[in-house]
């Protein structure tokens, strides 16, 4: 990082390699660079993450990649200076789709969601102890066709410290929204509500800071593949009961999922940043952004 702005970092499924990609956010060429093999066992898209626990200054890069039938945890040091990615526990061993992996507020702890056949299962790693293995949670639904896409959001329920579980999954050709009280690890999962039922692929999901009037919760927002258009969904946090908005067709030439991000790139002297999305088209890997 040289610049106001840090690198776009991403992961590429190419065959069986998954390939690790930056771009340097202080040029205004806005190149993208090959980086590092991850993988050459990989049969799904990978999903990664920076660790918020900083080491040397550069929290590690963590990455889930499905190989065969084991979803894989992978770790990148970013406080050594030759960039090995290195193969970590196995999450799972019956994995059948993409694993989805966030740092949750729960000491730091590690999450993940895959699909075992029609179930959708959370596994968790407890991070304040050195290789600590992986434990198997909740299934969250036994109806699941795809991957998950998932985050911790600022919902809160009552007095809880922690954020509630927000989950999109496919179930046929619906993609469908669960939730859970993460003040109450008792409480069952709830099933809140269908975002489209015309899914072909999963989705890629977030909370944003566009905010509808003064309400105190950004808004959901998220990218769904719906036949070959990548479709932009949000929803006005201001009123829970309000229904999910289908907003622009961000491509029609979409080939597979799209991922979405909320970048600190921003026009002018607003204060909402733009949204970049990258998605395959063919054999091409596109980035498209969004003034907001």
């Amino acid at each position: 990082r040289s610049s106001q702005h840090g690198n776009f970092e991403l992961l590429a499924l190419e065959g069986n390699e998954v390939v690790h990609y930056w771009r340097d956010n202080s040029k205004s060429d806005f190149r993208w660079y090959r980086a590092e093999v991850v993988s050459q066992q990989a049969t799904g898209n990978p999903w990664f993450i920076q660790n918020s626990m900083s080491v040397g200054g550069q929290g590690n890069f963590e990455a889930v990649i499905l190989e065969g039938s084991q979803l894989v945890h992978y770790t990148r040091d970013n406080s050594r200076s030759d960039f090995l990615w290195q193969r970590g526990q196995v999450v799972s061993s019956q994995a059948t789709g993409q694993g989805w992996i966030i740092q949750s507020d729960f000491g730091g702890n590690f999450e993940v969601m895959v699909p075992e056949g029609n179930q959708l299962v959370h596994y968790w790693r407890d991070n304040s102890k050195p290789d600590a293995p992986w434990n198997r949670g909740e299934v969250i639904s036994s109806q699941v066709t795809g991957p998950a896409s998932f985050i911790q959001s600022d919902f809160r329920m009552g007095s809880s410290q922690h954020g509630n579980i927000e989950v999109m999954v496919l179930e046929g050709s619906n993609l469908i929204h669960y939730w859970h009280d993460s003040g109450n690890m008792k409480s069952p999962w709830q099933r809140a509500g269908v975002i489209s039922s015309q899914a072909t692929g999963p989705a890629c999901f977030i909370q944003s800071n566009l905010r509808t009037g003064s309400s105190e919760h950004g808004n959901f927002e998220l990218v769904v593949l719906e036949g070959n258009d990548l479709v932009r969904y949000w929803h006005d946090n201001s009123n829970m009961r309000s229904p999910w908005q289908r907003a622009e067709v961000i491509t029609s030439r979409a080939t597979g999922p799209g991922c979405v991000i909320q970048s600190d790139f921003r026009s002018g002297a607003m204060t909402n940043d733009n949204f970049e999305v990258v998605v395959p088209e063919g054999n091409q890997l596109v980035h498209y952004w969004h003034d907001n």
